[in-house]
């Protein structure tokens, strides 16, 4: 479970009771794992969290690899559940509060709303977003990719 706070972090759960173990490299370039925790704390957004998706391609089936998050800071932050880390931030709403975000069906693509009367599509592989929507005359609130 993922839950956004106004503190500018993301604390993630297990529903299950598991203990959330990160992956890393040691110095020989081995995977290893931590002892793991029963909660972790992702660090990166300046400004209140207001969105997050799972990506979906693994289902329901196996837990998912990544997680976006939208925030007040006016970015769209990936992050890897291996590791806990921010992969990349999107940056493309100027600056206003990003609502909402979505990934698509497939995980590859997602949408965003935000402040700046725009919905956006993006591609997780690019900095930059692959379409706006404009012409709103207010807040885009909720962005959903098909």
């Amino acid at each position: 479970m993922a839950v956004g706070s106004s503190e500018s972090c993301i604390r993630l759960w297990s529903l299950k009771g598991e203990t959330l173990k990160a992956r890393m490299l040691d110095s020989d370039n081995q995977v290893t794992e931590d002892e793991g925790r029963s909660m972790r704390k992702l660090i990166g957004h300046s400004a209140p969290v207001y969105s997050m998706s799972y990506d979906p391609i693994y289902g329901s089936a196996q837990k998912p690899s990544t997680l976006l998050s939208a925030s007040g800071d006016g970015t769209v932050r990936l992050w890897s559940l291996d590791t806990y880390t921010n992969l990349v931030a999107y940056r493309g709403h100027n600056r206003d509060p990003v609502w909402d975000v979505e990934w698509g069906p497939m995980g590859v693509y997602f949408a965003s709303a935000s402040r700046d009367r725009t919905a956006k599509l993006w591609s997780s592989d690019r900095v930059t977003p692959l379409r706006m929507y404009t012409g709103h005359l207010s807040d885009v609130n909720v962005s959903r990719a098909m």
